[in-house]
């Protein structure tokens, strides 16, 4: 893994705070609703939508890093083998999303 470790593993609190901001909607949001799906290295954030082919988004529990995967790259094989797919994604901040 990449990046600086947080000293500390991200809980689910931490982690849906920053994918609230990262999405700039609320988890119960009346559209599109989304929720986290917790494995061993992260926090996957699944999004309620009909928007098939976009980017898999996860939150890295030691690091706090916001990584993109490729549409490629299923949610269930990020979830299952991470270590092999992670090379795959980018880190992104959510000033570079939103300026």
């Amino acid at each position: 893994m990449t990046g600086k470790s947080t000293g500390r593993n991200l809980d689910r609190a931490a982690a849906a705070a920053l994918a609230a901001e990262l999405l700039r909607k609320p988890q119960d949001d009346p559209e599109r609703p989304w929720h986290l799906e917790e494995f061993t290295e992260g926090w996957l954030i699944c999004i309620q939508s009909d928007n098939m082919g976009a980017a898999a988004k996860v939150i890295e529990k030691i690091t706090g890093n916001i990584r993109f995967f490729p549409s490629r790259i299923s949610p269930d094989r990020i979830v299952e083998e991470y270590e092999s797919v992670v090379d795959s994604s980018r880190v992104v901040s959510i000033s570079e999303i939103w300026p």
